[in-house]
């Protein structure tokens, strides 16, 4: 079931590597209780695109134990977007207590699966050493990957592998560029459809001071 648009929020589901694939835009609340229902409706029933959405009508809406029960439903049958929020639920514990090795899990299923937000943030992981062991390489590896997929967290992140030298000789020049591209980035539709721009915080020319890696929430 595809939830159709409304003022506050849009639900959209389509495929990704064999399985669907839920997304979002929009504000922090939805008022179409009547949707809502009928999408609840769908997911007790079985159906794993309606409880990946339910899973993200929650998160929207905070009731992170609730999108936690739906995106766990979703993720445990393979839907790749739903396990990528099943692990940022246990990486910053909305929902659940927090649990890195978890969320690595969980990061990792969906970017097996080509959820390129997930890449990002298994680089944050195994950069900070958070429920893997520490590794710059394969946190280089995993920034590139979503990074040459467009998405614009982390390209920044690639960008501070290479000012600190992390994973990869230093080089400013690199860095400049990945940095540019981040800034720049006007957007670009996904395996999620979504646009990923750069905000305020996660803009490179100014967060570059502080080397602050960046996590994607999309």
């Amino acid at each position: 079931m595809i939830m159709r648009p409304h003022a506050t929020a849009l639900l959209v589901c389509t495929i990704l590597a064999g399985s669907p694939a839920c997304m979002y835009a929009g504000t922090d609340k939805t008022d179409n209780d009547q949707e809502i229902a009928a999408l609840r409706h769908d997911a007790e029933k079985g159906d794993i695109a309606a409880q990946c959405l339910l899973g993200m009508t929650m998160k929207i809406k905070h009731e992170y134990a609730d999108a936690f029960r739906w995106f766990r439903m979703a993720a445990l049958q393979g839907q790749a977007a739903a396990q990528h929020y099943l692990g940022w639920a246990y990486h910053y514990g909305k929902g659940v207590g927090q649990n890195y090795t978890l969320a690595a899990e969980w990061y990792e299923k969906a970017s097996a699966l080509g959820y390129t937000a997930s890449h990002n943030n298994l680089g944050v992981l195994y950069e900070k050493g958070l429920g893997v062991t520490q590794d710059f390489r394969i946190a280089e590896t995993h920034y590139r990957k979503a990074a040459l997929q467009g998405l614009a967290d982390a390209q920044y992140n690639l960008g501070l592998m290479y000012r600190y030298g992390k994973g990869v000789q230093p080089d400013m020049t690199e860095a400049e560029k990945w940095f540019s591209m981040a800034d720049n980035n006007p957007g670009r539709s996904g395996e999620n459809g979504l646009t990923t721009v750069s905000s305020g915080e996660r803009n490179p020319k100014l967060t570059m001071k502080n080397g602050r890696d960046v996590s994607s929430d999309i």
